[in-house]
């Protein structure tokens, strides 16, 4: 996430470079996972487009999260596909499902394993907390809200209806650069803006739609960082691993085409893992680690920096942060967390 630091006062929004610094969170732990509190300035190295920075401003706060939480409802692709799914339960002799692909009871079960990791990781956040309840069918449930309780209410809700997807479940490109743009409004506080994704690992390009550089844009754009929990349909499972085995000169154009969260939790500094929805023990291990995650998000080293005077509008910036040789030394497994880059949004001028 990027701030914008003008004079003493703070906001938020679009990075605007005119006289302004460039501020970027950083998350420092060990390979354990365990925070590392006791750095200072000298500490970090900072390159922007591949020039060493000085860093013009240091800082570390607990800030409030906003979040927009973005699940997999159970879902249907027409009311005459729901009214099937609905009816499986009375009818187990009717779930059945070609070789490979889950049946209606497997779908439930990773679909309540969806609500449950997302009230694991709700449990993890304060009364000073923001949430924005999605559907990864673009469904805005509810705005965002320091209200957990309904929060908690409304993932509980998700379990009594059957959303019409007709575009089908998986979260696109477009529904990404929405939940962005909705954050961006939204979250008009000082305060750390994440996108966390519950759902299948997957975020999908449609015709027409943004781009894959659009997205990113947008993205870091609204400051927002992005988590996930990628839990698997069985299904895309045994597409994916046939798709490998059929037609492995496509797999790189594949992969170009279609990301997973693991690509934009990366560029935005955030977190993705995968969990296996039969296995419990990994859903609660996925759940503490992005929980765990947030904690240290909202307690991050602020680092603050003056861009280059003749970067041009739109352009994408590259950002490296490391440690300094003698904290290497003293921390050896060190890791980092923060954004990989920005988007310049106005003409700058010269620093002071």
């Amino acid at each position: 996430m990027l701030f914008v630091l003008t004079g003493l006062l703070w906001q938020q929004g679009p990075v605007h470079l005119r006289s302004s610094l460039v501020l970027v969170p950083v998350i420092v732990q060990q390979e354990d996972g365990t925070p590392i509190t006791d750095l200072t300035r000298e500490d970090f190295l900072l390159q922007e487009g591949g020039r060493k920075r000085s860093i013009a401003y240091f800082d570390r706060e607990e800030l409030p999260l906003d979040v927009a939480l973005v699940l997999e409802p159970p879902n249907a692709s027409s009311e005459e596909e729901a009214e099937r799914i609905r009816d499986r339960p009375n009818h187990p002799e009717r779930d059945v499902s070609p070789p490979g692909l889950p049946t209606t009871q497997e779908e439930f079960k990773r679909w309540a394993t969806i609500w449950v990791a997302a009230l694991w990781v709700l449990e993890g956040l304060g009364s000073n907390d923001g949430v924005a309840l999605f559907t990864t069918c673009g469904t805005l449930k509810h705005p965002l809200t320091n209200d957990l309780a309904v929060i908690r209410e409304k993932i509980r809700e998700l379990a009594t209806t059957i959303e019409i997807c007709p575009s089908g479940r998986f979260l696109d490109r477009a529904e990404l650069v929405a939940l962005s743009s909705y954050l961006e409004r939204a979250s008009g506080r000082r305060s750390q803006r994440v996108i966390l994704i519950i759902s299948d690992n997957h975020i999908f390009p449609r015709k027409p739609g943004p781009s894959l550089d659009e997205v990113r844009k947008k993205v870091l754009v609204a400051n927002a960082v992005v988590c996930g929990i990628g839990i698997e349909n069985r299904g895309c499972a045994t597409l994916r691993r046939a798709f490998m085995v059929i037609a492995p000169p496509l797999i790189p154009l594949l992969l170009a085409s279609v990301k997973d969260i693991a690509y934009f939790s990366q560029i935005s500094g955030g977190i993705a893992t995968p969990a296996d929805f039969s296995s419990a023990e990994a859903i609660s291990r996925a759940a503490s680690l992005v929980g765990g995650f947030l904690q240290k998000l909202r307690r991050s080293y602020i680092l603050g920096f003056w861009p280059d005077e003749q970067a041009k509008i739109g352009e994408v910036r590259e950002i490296r942060i490391e440690l300094a040789r003698p904290v290497r030394r003293r921390y050896p497994h060190v890791r980092l967390h923060y954004r990989r880059s920005y988007v310049i949004t106005e003409h700058s001028r010269a620093s002071p």
